[in-house]
């Protein structure tokens, strides 16, 4: 088990934050508002809350299974081979591999289905795909260092698409609409913070970043962090939404961030939601391409497959993908099954992994 990684190829503590930012603040940014709307109503953003404090859990639970050997700079894969043997911690390599692709191809396919009803309705798909795959093999092949580059201008993308929400629609808002605070029961709210999952499914990225931190242990503040400021984003974009709109209202919009901006006018910029689905590119490929390299350097670490050429055979995936799936409504079929193995890999196998390391931990103890 040697991950050791060269000082070049090695990420400050701090820059985890904007990969780890970028990873949970993505496309579902413009459409989470109604899925939690589902079970809680207007009391979603207690659930917001609640999937916040357990992802701060997951986050600690990561690092104490990444740094139960303190000599060895482990990733997901070696913690696979100590816990599950080298064929039955293959699968699940395979498994980690197929999840990391997927994600990707779903957000790279949703960003796809923003483009042609927003931007351009009459083009076909297949120009627009084929942009992003180069502009994503661009990034991916430049390495993790070239991708948290990308993720810091992700960030910043991420602000200026919220902050001009944040200002110009204050003689909109109607905070009555938040009113009664409490009307749901404990159940509807632990459902609504279920499916919230979704939103920061990315954390888990942490299990194959870690060897590439500098003194790992001082970047955990960072990661949590990362979490925190992504958790009060939801939080503040949600209550702005549901002050602006009714709960009626809210459920008949697909992308509800998208619609606030429609009323928006400055000089220069008649749509402004046509600016943000732009610039909200530079954060798309930040998150593919972190994707893509994760899945493509487990495939190097598990199964000595070289990394640019399984690079190549995701992104002729994704371009076959992107014309096989015809429109948003059939995506939705492929999203849901990533959702719950998302919610089943934070909260069932990174905890099975912590006991499992745990009890290693204790045993080789002299």
């Amino acid at each position: 088990m040697n991950n050791e990684m060269k000082d070049k190829y090695q990420l400050s503590p701090i820059l985890l934050y904007f990969l780890l930012f970028v990873s949970i603040i993505d496309l579902g940014i413009l459409s989470y508002q109604k899925t939690i709307l589902h079970f809680a109503g207007y009391n979603a953003w207690i659930s917001v809350f609640i999937t916040g404090i357990g992802v701060h859990v997951i986050v600690w639970m990561i690092y104490r299974i990444l740094s139960s050997f303190k000599n060895e700079a482990m990733d997901v894969i070696d913690v696979n081979r100590i816990c599950f043997g080298l064929i039955i911690g293959k699968i699940f390599d395979a498994m980690i591999i197929f999840y990391f692709f997927y994600g990707a191809f779903l957000m790279f396919r949703g960003y796809l289905s923003i483009v042609q009803v927003w931007l351009f309705p009459g083009m076909p798909i297949w120009p627009v795909s084929l942009v992003l795959i180069i502009l994503i093999y661009y990034t991916v092949t430049g390495g993790i260092r070239t991708i948290n580059g990308l993720s810091f201008w992700g960030m910043l993308a991420v602000i200026a698409c919220v902050l001009p929400l944040l200002f110009m629609l204050t003689k909109y808002l109607h905070p009555l609409n938040l009113k009664p605070l409490l009307n749901h029961s404990v159940t509807e709210i632990m459902l609504s913070s279920k499916s919230m999952v979704f939103q920061f499914l990315g954390v888990e990225s942490l299990l194959m970043i870690y060897p590439f931190i500098q003194s790992p242990a001082k970047s955990q503040k960072w990661a949590h962090f990362a979490v925190l400021t992504s958790t009060a984003l939801y939080v503040l974009l949600l209550a702005i939404t549901f002050m602006f709109y009714s709960e009626n209202e809210l459920k008949l919009l697909v992308w509800p961030t998208l619609h606030m901006y429609m009323i928006l006018h400055v000089q220069f910029f008649q749509r402004l939601e046509h600016v943000a689905v732009s610039i909200l590119c530079i954060t798309i490929i930040a998150n593919l391409s972190l994707s893509l390299w994760m899945a493509s350097r487990a495939a190097r670490r598990s199964f000595s497959i070289k990394q640019h050429r399984s690079i190549l055979v995701f992104l002729f995936a994704f371009l076959l993908g992107a014309v096989f799936i015809k429109d948003y409504d059939n995506l939705m079929a492929f999203i849901d099954p990533y959702s719950a193995t998302g919610f089943y890999l934070l909260f069932g196998y990174i905890p099975i992994l912590f006991v499992m390391m745990q009890f290693k931990k204790n045993r080789n103890k002299p």
